[in-house]
């Protein structure tokens, strides 16, 4: 698929490394970096805080922490959000057979 078709492209990058720009990160990927040249960023830089924790147990009686809550925060990409839809369907088929 051409990026070049499309009005408006939303990219995000996750990084242990502070105080990198955006631009720098597009740069150190040719592919990428040809294909968005020539285009205008209508956004500016953002940065968020993105954490993952292991927890001892995601269960307790009839509670069960799905996404974000089982120990993630993904403040960026929205993965706790497809995680949830994942796990709540793993969590469905467990309980429909116990």
């Amino acid at each position: 698929m051409s990026l070049r078709g499309m009005k408006r492209v939303c990219l995000s990058a996750l990084t242990p490394d502070r105080g990198l720009n955006f631009e720098s990160i597009v740069e150190d990927i040719p592919y990428l970096s040809g294909r968005l040249r020539g285009g205008q960023a209508i956004g500016r830089d953002r940065g968020a805080v993105t954490t993952t924790r292991r927890l001892r147990r995601v269960t307790c009686a009839n509670v069960a922490l799905i996404g974000d809550a089982s120990g993630s925060a993904d403040t960026i990409t929205g993965e706790g959000l497809a995680s949830s839809f994942r796990e709540t369907l793993l969590l469905s088929e467990a309980l429909r057979f116990h």
